[in-house]
């Protein structure tokens, strides 16, 4: 019975020895790795301000561990991860401003990190200005290549968004808008854009959505179709048949075709369209090269 007493104290003091020793773990600073990670989070910046997509992708430990979480969105990993990265990061043509603010670097182990902060970020795709406010997490392990990225999870905390200008001209006709572009729009309307088009039969927009979410068109339009007839396709609802002389709304997640020859009149929000826009003119140059 003795015997058996004292293995039981021993055990426990183990057991108590092993959780202290855990708790100075926790409380440990690891001073070196915390320069070395902010090293990596000062590269990825830099990758960003050069459009060197290819050093962010490298940043990242992309596998089957690794994560991300977007606003009102689902898990995601790798593949969108790297979609993303090269799709909208891809399309920033300057960095104005970029801040780690509040940031915190906590290192575990010594070789993984959980950084922390608010991100004051404005830039600009093409000539249009976007100034994004968000809070972040992002989960580094260290590799024999360095720290890299395994998690992200970003929120907004607010977007200041540019107070949209009206325009010295209201209205315009039919016969002064905009032609021979790739899509005839006018930008600048109070925060919209009013398109009008005339694609032949036969005109099928989903090439041109390759790489975007879903590879359907994420901008809702709200529009007239003053003549010819659509296919509206969506992912999640049924296709539907826009016909000659019917208002028409198209949520995000959608693609079309051109039944017969058609002239769309139609409005967007002028940011997201215009990103679009970035987007796709970047890809046809990528096809091109």
């Amino acid at each position: 019975m003795k015997k058996i007493a004292v293995t039981i104290v021993f055990s426990l003091l183990a057991f108590f020895s092993t959780y202290a020793q855990s708790g100075d773990e926790i409380n440990e600073e690891y001073p070196e790795a915390k320069k070395e990670v902010k090293q990596a989070l000062d590269e990825i910046e830099q990758s960003i301000r050069n459009n060197e997509i290819d050093k962010l992708i490298s940043m990242h430990a992309y596998g089957p561990k690794f994560t991300e979480f977007k606003p009102m969105e689902e898990r995601t990993g790798s593949k969108e991860n790297e979609e993303f990265e090269r799709s909208f990061l891809g399309s920033i043509t300057e960095v104005e401003k970029w801040n780690w603010d509040d940031l915190k670097i906590a290192v575990f182990g010594g070789d993984v990190a959980a950084v922390t902060f608010h991100s004051d970020f404005k830039f600009k795709t093409g000539e249009d200005p976007h100034h994004f406010k968000t809070q972040g997490v992002l989960l580094f392990i260290k590799t024999d290549d360095g720290w890299k990225i395994t998690h992200e999870h970003l929120a907004p905390l607010a977007e200041a968004k540019v107070k949209p200008e009206t325009p010295e001209i209201t209205h315009i006709s039919k016969s002064d808008f905009p032609k021979d572009d790739m899509l005839n729009l006018v930008k600048g309307w109070g925060g919209m854009v009013v398109a009008i088009n005339e694609p032949p039969a036969g005109t099928d927009f989903a090439p041109l959505l390759k790489g975007q979410k879903d590879d359907l068109c994420q901008v809702p339009h709200w529009g007239y179709l003053e003549k010819g007839k659509l296919q509206a396709d969506y992912k999640n609802r049924p296709t539907e048949m826009i016909s000659a002389g019917e208002v028409f709304y198209m949520p995000p997640g959608h693609t079309a075709k051109v039944i017969e020859d058609a002239r769309i009149i139609d409005f967007s929000p002028e940011e997201e369209m215009m990103a679009l826009m970035t987007d796709i003119e970047n890809k046809m140059k990528e096809d091109k090269n």
